[in-house]
């Protein structure tokens, strides 16, 4: 590959595969992180001239965190449904829901798809402001989260958080947040 491809300045990975460890032969999409073990690599370049260059070769990926990849393969991924920042009036309820997917990670049990949901806010300018989300403990460890009209300050900007947590994996957590502006309706 050096020498085919040494003085080119853009190339096109035409085709890679990854056949890790637990299915040898059998090609993998690569998604995000990579779990531990030796991997092998198939790469096929193709540059603007149409030559090819193959080559195979070995990736050795340790356990442990210290990859640029971190620990992403050992945390649930989450998200709060909808748009990113919005906005709801005071006489509205606030309705937020999460949605997360456990941990894929090899050392995690497939038969452990526990999630617990916990919510939190803060907001930027509502000096003194109070609200106690354990009066919503119907919703707070769950993926939705209400806040019935009328606890919310106008003019108000919070930050909804959600923090997910995989029951095998409790202090190995993953966030989501929201920015809610709170208006009153003329």
């Amino acid at each position: 590959l050096n020498f085919a491809f040494g003085d080119e300045k853009q190339l096109i990975i035409s085709n890679m595969s990854a056949f890790p460890p637990s299915r040898q032969n059998l090609p993998t999409l690569i998604s995000g992180g990579l779990a531990p073990g030796v991997y092998s690599i198939f790469l096929e370049l193709t540059n603007w001239l149409g030559k090819i260059g193959k080559s195979t070769f070995d990736l050795a990926q340790s356990s442990g965190f210290d990859g640029p990849m971190g620990d992403e393969l050992v945390r649930p991924l989450v998200e709060i449904a909808g748009v990113g920042e919005r906005t709801v009036f005071v006489n509205e309820d606030l309705r937020l829901s999460a949605e997360a997917v456990a941990a894929t990670c090899s050392t995690i049990s497939a038969s452990d798809p526990f999630l617990r949901f916990t919510w939190s806010f803060t907001c930027t300018n509502c000096a003194g402001q109070e609200m106690d989300l354990t009066r919503l403990a119907a919703s707070v460890r769950t993926f939705d989260l209400l806040v019935p009209k009328g606890s919310l300050l106008a003019g108000g900007v919070y930050t909804f958080t959600v923090e997910v947590a995989q029951a095998s994996l409790a202090l190995v957590r993953s966030q989501a947040s929201v920015i809610v502006h709170v208006g009153v309706r003329p």
